[in-house]
């Protein structure tokens, strides 16, 4: 495990530790509290979530952190609220970058002045790079890192 904060800027009863890969990075930071608001032997774990593990499976996501997958759950829709968990929609979003990346993108006539647009022409190429651009964006949103407290 790996420190995310230099030492002098840790205070002491703030523990930070980051899990998992360059892909999968993990960044967990531990303070204890209670009620009166000062330090205990109690302890919450809030974890920030990035977009590595959001695109994985939420499943293996908890069993990652050692936690069960129904406590995870509970935990992350009352820190998300209406947020849903990304990896389906991640998944679908990566199957269609695929295929736009391959030329095959569904055209609308209406935006495209009802000109009919060949496969393999400027307009085309066009359409490809706007087309993989809004899905781009659409992905760097869904996968905004997310704070839940276990």
């Amino acid at each position: 495990m790996q420190s995310t904060e230099s030492p002098s800027t840790q205070s002491p009863s703030m523990n930070t530790s980051t899990v998992g890969g360059s892909h999968s990075r993990l960044v967990v930071r531990m303070k204890a509290r209670n009620t009166h608001g000062c330090s205990s032997h109690l302890s919450r774990k809030r974890i920030i979530l990035t977009s590595g593990l959001l695109a994985q499976d939420q499943t293996a996501v908890a069993k990652l952190l050692g936690v069960p997958s129904t406590l995870f759950q509970e935990r992350w829709e009352e820190s998300m609220g209406d947020r849903k968990w990304p990896h389906k929609r991640y998944l679908k979003i990566e199957r269609e970058k695929s295929r736009v990346s391959m030329g095959f993108i569904e055209f609308d006539k209406k935006h495209n002045n009802n000109q009919s647009v060949t496969f393999g022409s400027k307009m085309h190429q066009d359409l490809i790079k706007g087309r993989l651009s809004e899905l781009c964006e659409q992905q760097k949103e869904m996968l905004r890192p997310a704070t839940i407290i276990l």
